[in-house]
């Protein structure tokens, strides 16, 4: 509404105060980039956390499944590398969105 009014007195404007109603245009113009911005950061970190709780959770449930399946025998050393891989990989997605929302926010 700020940016609407801000255009319209500046149409009518005198020579005088076109100067301030262009810079206080400006300032609202950069608020609204900087909220873009944020909310675009926002809107992907979720995405990102989302991704990476239910990747958690499936971790989760594989180890459980495993811990019943093997009981007292040795633990199936292959499954636990999957485990480890997968956990490595939400490690660096985790990496990934904070370094990628720290860049957005800069």
């Amino acid at each position: 509404a700020e940016k609407a009014r801000l255009r319209k007195e500046l149409k009518t404007a005198d020579d005088d105060i076109r100067g301030d109603l262009t810079q206080s245009l400006e300032a609202v113009q950069a608020q609204e980039d900087v909220h873009a911005r944020l909310s675009s950061a926002q809107r992907k970190l979720l995405a990102q956390l989302r991704s990476g709780a239910l990747g958690l959770d499936g971790l989760v449930a594989r180890a459980a499944e495993l811990s019943a399946a093997t009981g007292d025998s040795l633990l199936d050393t292959t499954t636990i590398g999957e485990l480890g891989e997968q956990l490595e990989g939400i490690r660096r997605g985790v990496v990934e969105t904070e370094e990628a929302t720290r860049r957005s926010l800069s």
